[in-house]
């Protein structure tokens, strides 16, 4: 990457079922403030799939300025798809100074990939990018996050999730095609998926999670409900201080950092520890019996009530659908 210039951005987007994973909005914000701070260097995104409206309206809103669409290998292809950024790198215009990649399982798999097609060096664990004089400088957290190093002159950039604040930056967008070169055929090939067990899915990937907090006596009812809907079940600190959970399931800024789809809060107050390790959530459904306990702020669906005496209703009523949904005996 030439010294002092930086004329193009490079933004690998992970989205699914046309939504634009979390970790991808936060790459994207991150890429479009350093473009900026480089003297406003063109920020594009890469996807591989179909043409989806609303991924491109949500690349337009969180900072890109244009989307290169390239068909989808399928299935869980990260050395195909990392082949392909590693051709297109020198083919496209202008020439991206760095990539950046969400901190996923994937986007850090590709990301890695592409640096070492390259022979260029790269970091993970990213918590902070700037621009300044000498080109891109990062911040990234090292020996399981005790140590913070700063490295400078890298062109592949894995960011930590969870870490940034995402706001619309929104920008007229242009949608174009990846080029296409001759690419080897891939040597890696997906044999076989499997629905991964809630129970030990790391709360950090889980999509659905079921909490618990100090108004939570009986754990079972949390943990019943969590498999009747196929949620994963974390915690706040003080459930997992007193064992009624294993320290594993903290959730929190000095616990687990999530980002589900949908978070269902049993019971939590809100402290501020807590909030700070799932206000990223999507959709958050809250069951407390005091109407003024912060963690109803960030609800998307507030019910004010007896934890256990929810929790049941809503047992019954999953397994009374379940039931009505199973034809009877004979049925064609």
């Amino acid at each position: 990457m030439a010294q002092n210039a930086l004329s193009a951005v490079w933004v690998w987007v992970a989205h699914e079922k046309g939504r634009i994973l979390e970790a991808s909005r936060e790459a994207l914000i991150v890429a479009r403030r350093v473009a900026d701070e480089a003297g406003g260097a063109v920020v594009m995104a890469v996807i591989f799939g179909q043409e989806d409206e609303q991924v491109l309206a949500e690349l337009a809103t969180y900072g890109a300025d244009l989307v290169y669409v390239a068909p989808e290998p399928g299935g869980y292809a990260p050395l195909s798809i990392s082949r392909r950024l590693a051709w297109a790198w020198d083919h496209v215009v202008p020439p991206p100074g760095v990539l950046f990649c969400p901190g996923t399982r994937m986007g850090r798999e590709i990301g890695l990939r592409v640096g070492a097609f390259r022979g260029v060096g790269g970091v993970s664990d990213v918590v902070r990018v700037r621009w300044d004089d000498n080109g891109i400088v990062c911040d990234h957290l090292a020996f399981g996050g005790k140590v913070q190093c700063t490295v400078q002159g890298v062109e592949v950039v894995i960011l930590r999730p969870d870490t940034y604040r995402v706001r619309p930056a929104p920008r007229p967008l242009r949608v174009s095609s990846l080029p296409e070169g001759e690419i080897p055929a891939p040597d890696v090939f997906l044999v076989e998926v499997r629905k991964a067990d809630p129970r030990t899915v790391p709360l950090e990937q889980a999509e659905f999670i079921v909490a618990g907090g100090n108004g939570v006596r009986d754990f079972r009812l949390i943990w019943e409900f969590a498999d009747l809907v196929g949620a994963a079940v974390g915690g706040s600190r003080v459930v997992c201080d007193d064992g009624r959970l294993e320290r594993s399931r903290q959730i929190g800024e000095s616990g687990t950092i999530v980002s589900p789809r949908c978070y269902i809060a049993v019971g939590i107050s809100g402290a501020i520890q807590h909030v700070r390790g799932m206000q990223n959530s999507e959709i958050v459904i809250t069951i407390n019996t005091d109407r003024h306990a912060p963690i109803h702020d960030l609800a998307s669906l507030a019910i004010i009530g007896d934890a256990h005496a929810v929790l049941q209703a809503l047992i019954d009523e999953v397994r009374k659908e379940r039931v009505a949904a199973v034809p009877p005996v004979g049925t064609p």
